[in-house]
């Protein structure tokens, strides 16, 4: 038996490809009592602002059509899928496992855990004695009652995990938020989530303090999966009462299990509203029956904000009745503020990458993959627009996450290792002349019309000068006729590169990325604001999936994008992150075409990687199971499956008056980091 300790140390988390999260609190100056020779505040008042994505707790909703009509935080684990939702869920409610400040899985409401031989039959032992918010027991049942909630047939995530719609059957192809995907391991999941049966068999409640999951196949990271919101419980007799709309009920009898419970939504320019769909804040308050350490502050205030310099201006304006105590720094003031004393900073666990379709021509090509990888000057590009906010980076599995690894080795050649994170020009340059002395043999006519270069009719070779750079280019021989279908091949085609047009700074990053690559490889290339209208992360994503999960092309060929830990294992950045069937994961834009992968020998290489990931999976020996996933990796390197480009820092201020409080990579606290955090006093 694996016995937990539940470590009290504070935690981490990060990202900067997508959304900021921000906390804050609001310290009233005055002397309380003296503990340990600190001198406490008389009000231990925490503000600790959410920022980036609601402005309400909960969505506004259009009656008529029975859908919302503006983002708001989803506070049901069934719904929650993001970021900013997490940062309040892990606060009210607690998980069957949990992290501590170094990463690792601890237990949570789980005190000890088990698993049969062949790694199918796992048994979670609860913490005695746990109560819910209102004092009633909360047990086993409890637990099974929240996969079941999230799993329910009437419930359904459509385009995107920000919205929850009501009463619409969920369907294979529009439902794709975490839960589903975590909690498809367990035996009988699917016939209940069709509807087909009225319970999921591979859940069996043992008595209050046990539970038993059956798998329908071993795998070593279940603990890590049981680390999310997908392991929360959920009251019964609310979902009873309330259905999907329970959240909404919080502050008057559905019960919380967390550190905290929320006692009131409010609108500090507006006193009158009380409801979470119109609150721009949220209250929480110390829940009388958590289990765990008691918590030191009074009160946490979360202000939900829309922007991140909005939030950042409120932090360093201290005088203001509307201040925050904490703030995440927008990432263009990261150099004016790493000398101050209250400045923090950590790697966080994202890494921003280049997804390519390999369904398209030109990327079926691996050396045309591979040129694409090398010509690329990382550290400029990253050096240019995020001045040291942001870490460039060939890896798949970023720096802090178990199996991240240091030795990892870069196209082309093992034998020379790593290259350099300014890239390898001169090869990436050999690459693509080798494949444009294809043309001739028509041997790769589907890459042909990218290239720039030189029109060999017989006579005397005619330069073509680069589109993006108007310089001469190299005399490549693109004298092909036909494409990949066999069509005539009668004018130069434009390979796009895509970027989010809600990511100003990740469009001029692509935009600089176009130039490089039009620079070093002669290539016919674009960014997307130069030829589409504006196109948000979710609008690329959505059009790419809905072709690519039909078997057809889709134009979003190549475009930059961001993927954060849905929880900390390397499996999720290998297996989840690269196979639909092992979670399908709708943030994954890789998965468009990792059946098209090809090795050097031109076999097909899906089913050998395909194969070591289900094999790594189900490894139980967590050593053994890290160096597989660390092989998986290098071999998704060497395929080019995505390109790497940089992981984001986590940068935050913290007045200094907040003491015991450390902002984890994962941008959500733990709710056991809460017990120790107090307000000391201040001026």
């Amino acid at each position: 038996m694996k016995i937990l300790t539940a470590s009290r140390a504070p935690m981490r988390w990060l990202s900067s490809v997508i959304g900021i999260v921000a906390l804050a609190s609001v310290a009233l100056a005055g002397c309380g009592s003296n503990v340990d020779g600190v001198q406490r505040a008389a009000q231990q008042v925490f503000v600790f602002p959410n920022t980036g994505l609601a402005q309400h707790p909960m969505p506004l909703w259009d009656k008529t059509t029975d859908v919302p009509v503006e983002d708001g935080l989803s506070l049901d684990p069934a719904f929650a899928g993001d970021l900013y939702s997490e940062n309040v869920l892990t606060m009210i409610q607690v998980q069957l496992f949990s992290l501590d400040a170094n990463l690792n899985i601890i237990g949570d409401a789980a005190k000890s855990y088990d698993h049969s031989p062949d790694g199918k039959t796992w048994t979670i032992h609860l913490q005695p004695s746990m109560l819910w918010s209102d004092g009633t027991p909360l047990t086993a049942k409890d637990f099974k009652a929240g996969m079941l909630h999230d799993l329910d047939p009437d419930l359904c995530v459509k385009e995107s995990p920000f919205n929850p719609v009501a009463k619409s059957l969920r369907k294979p192809d529009s439902c794709n938020q975490a839960e589903v995907s975590f909690l498809h391991y367990i035996v009988g999941t699917n016939d209940y989530l069709k509807g087909t049966a009225k319970d999921i068999t591979g859940i069996t409640v043992v008595d209050d303090q046990t539970l038993t999951y059956h798998l329908i196949q071993p795998i070593g990271f279940f603990p890590g999966l049981m680390a999310t919101m997908a392991s929360m419980p959920v009251e019964a007799s609310a979902i009873q009462q309330y259905g999907s709309n329970y959240p909404l009920h919080y502050t008057e009898n559905v019960s919380q299990s967390g550190p905290f419970r929320i006692s009131a939504w409010q609108d500090p320019k507006n006193p009158a509203i009380k409801d979470p769909q119109h609150a721009t804040q949220i209250v929480l308050e110390p829940n009388p029956h958590w289990w765990g350490k008691p918590v030191q502050l009074q009160k946490v205030i979360m202000p939900l904000i829309l922007d991140a310099q909005s939030t950042y201006a409120r932090y360093t304006a201290q005088q203001s009745t509307d201040h925050v105590d904490f703030v995440i720094v927008p990432p263009n003031n990261y150099p004016f503020v790493q000398s101050l004393s209250d400045f923090h900073e950590s790697k966080a666990l994202a890494v921003n990458y280049y997804g390519i379709n390999f369904a398209n021509a030109p990327f079926d090509n691996l050396e045309v993959r591979e040129a694409l990888a090398l010509a690329l000057n990382k550290q400029s590009l990253v050096d240019t627009f995020f001045q040291g906010a942001n870490t460039p980076t060939n890896h798949i599995i970023p720096e802090g996450i178990l199996g991240y690894n240091p030795s990892l080795v870069t196209p082309p050649d093992a034998s020379k290792g790593t290259a350099s994170l300014t890239g390898y020009q001169s090869y990436a340059r050999q690459l693509i002349a080798h494949v444009a002395d294809g043309c001739v043999n028509n041997t790769t006519p589907d890459w042909c019309p990218y290239v720039i270069g030189t029109r060999d009719n017989g006579a005397t070779p005619t330069p073509i000068t680069s589109l993006a750079t108007k310089q001469n280019c190299p005399k490549y021989n693109v004298l092909a006729t036909t494409d990949k279908d066999g069509t005539l091949a009668s004018s130069q085609k434009q390979i796009v590169a895509w970027a989010p047009s809600n990511r100003p700074e990740r469009d001029l990053l692509n935009q600089a990325a176009v130039q490089q690559w039009a620079n070093v490889l002669c290539l016919n290339i674009t960014s997307n604001e130069a030829i589409h209208q504006p196109q948000t992360s979710r609008q690329i994503l959505r059009e790419g999936f809905r072709n690519a999960d039909k078997g057809l092309p889709t134009n979003v060929g190549l475009f930059t994008f961001g993927y954060s830990a849905d929880f900390l294992d390397p499996q999720d950045y290998t297996s989840n992150f690269f196979t639909p069937a092992n979670g399908g994961n709708g943030n994954n834009a890789a998965n468009f075409g990792i059946k098209s992968v090809t090795s050097n020998t031109g076999l097909n290489a899906e089913i050998d990687i395909v194969a070591k990931m289900n094999a790594a999976d189900a490894e139980l020996d967590p050593a053994k199971r890290i160096q597989m996933y660390q092989q998986i990796e290098q071999q998704l390197v060497f395929q080019v499956a995505v390109i790497p480009l940089d992981q984001p820092k986590l940068i935050y201020r913290l007045q200094p008056y907040v003491k015991n409080f450390t902002y984890p990579p994962t941008q959500y606290v733990s709710d056991q980091s809460w017990s120790d955090v107090f307000i000391a006093a201040h001026n």
